[in-house]
């Protein structure tokens, strides 16, 4: 895993956009909820994520990079979903909430479930898509300029 340019960008324009993402959602919710530093885990998920993913594949042809660059959004909102899930249980499984493991696991898909909504609300998913896209392009375009 060779440190380039591409990388780099690509690391911090997925950053931007895992931050801007959280931020829509937190504003998408009605309930009041410790928010935390979900701003800062999402950007840390967009900063590797790009850095994998849309960095990783920056070099190749643009039609790669463009998915790669979607793909990276999608895997940003899957991991920080995920985070966001486990940390619930755990929060809630201190407290008892739970008869064993098995219901904890149960009780962490049905809370992924429900903020996956919460954050694919029209807003986000734009942000997500187009962010994807543009992050994707840029990175290429950086991979061709510095190879």
């Amino acid at each position: 895993m060779m440190p380039t340019a591409a990388k780099l960008i690509a690391a911090v324009l997925f950053a931007a956009l895992g931050y801007g993402a959280a931020v829509l959602t937190l504003g998408n919710l009605t309930e009041t909820i410790n928010e935390g530093w979900i701003r800062e885990i999402m950007a840390a998920f967009g900063f590797l994520m790009g850095w994998m993913i849309a960095g990783g594949r920056a070099a190749e042809p643009l039609a790669f990079s463009l998915a790669a660059g979607l793909t990276t959004s999608a895997a940003i909102l899957f991991w920080s979903v995920f985070f966001v899930a486990g940390y619930e249980m755990i929060i809630l499984s201190m407290r008892g909430a739970y008869r064993g493991p098995f219901h904890a696991i149960e009780s962490m898909v049905a809370i992924g479930a429900e903020r996956a909504m919460l954050a694919t609300h029209w807003d986000t998913a734009a942000l997500l898509v187009l962010g994807g896209l543009a992050g994707g392009w840029l990175a290429h375009m950086i991979a061709r300029v510095w190879r």
